[in-house]
């Protein structure tokens, strides 16, 4: 399941949509909270997505980091989560967790998933 929000305006999850979600993952499902850079706090606080991703441990903050060339929002995460191992200054900004049997995975900015860059893999750490 994927969910895309860039606008911390966006319609609110209905409670039964982020119980769903959290249904589905603790089930075995997988989860891909899809943001965009947000440039003011309170934006961020009042960020449907972000409030989402609170369900799961996870947060996005006004900060960035760089990954790729791309800017994305660092997470405030728990210690049940992972960060992806390239972010230039070593924050937080692509993450992933177990959530009971199942995964989910934050991108703070599709724009990561869109651009034009050498898109050369480098592995992640396997998930424990």
């Amino acid at each position: 399941m994927i969910t895309f929000q860039t606008d911390p305006r966006a319609q609110e999850y209905l409670p039964r949509e982020v119980a769903v979600l959290s249904e589905y993952v603790k089930g075995g499902g997988g989860l891909v909270l899809l943001g965009g850079n947000v440039s003011r706090r309170q934006g961020i606080d009042q960020w449907p997505l972000n409030k989402l991703a609170r369900e799961f441990g996870a947060g996005l903050t006004a900060e960035t980091d760089t990954v790729g060339g791309v800017s994305m929002p660092v997470m405030d995460i728990s210690g049940a989560w992972r960060s992806h191992p390239n972010c230039e200054d070593g924050r937080p900004v692509l993450t992933r967790r177990r959530f009971a049997r199942g995964r989910v995975l934050t991108v703070g900015s599709v724009k990561y998933l869109v651009t034009s860059r050498d898109l050369t893999p480098s592995p992640p750490p396997p998930i424990k």
